[in-house]
């Protein structure tokens, strides 16, 4: 007898990698809500539970990235020019 799987997100049984109930990949990476709590798909941009929009990781990561560069473009002029 096998055990049947149940989807991450919704809960239904999801026998295959596709849901039934909801439509989603079973296997898709996912993250948990930082509002509600409730595990969603990583790619989607809203919490299918609540309605609460996911803050991107790359909101801090690309000014830092061009802030970085920008300070190793004048170091290396200041350390040329001496």
């Amino acid at each position: 007898m096998s055990a049947v799987r149940t989807c991450p997100f919704c809960g239904a049984a999801a026998p295959d990698r596709q849901c039934a109930s909801c439509g989603r990949d079973t296997t898709a990476a996912r993250r948990p809500c930082a509002t509600c709590g409730r595990m969603g798909p990583t790619s989607e941009r809203a919490c299918w539970n609540c309605g609460a929009v996911a803050r991107s990781d790359l909101r801090w990561k690309v000014p830092l990235i061009v802030l970085l560069f920008v300070l190793a473009l004048v170091l290396s002029l200041v350390l040329n020019a001496v």
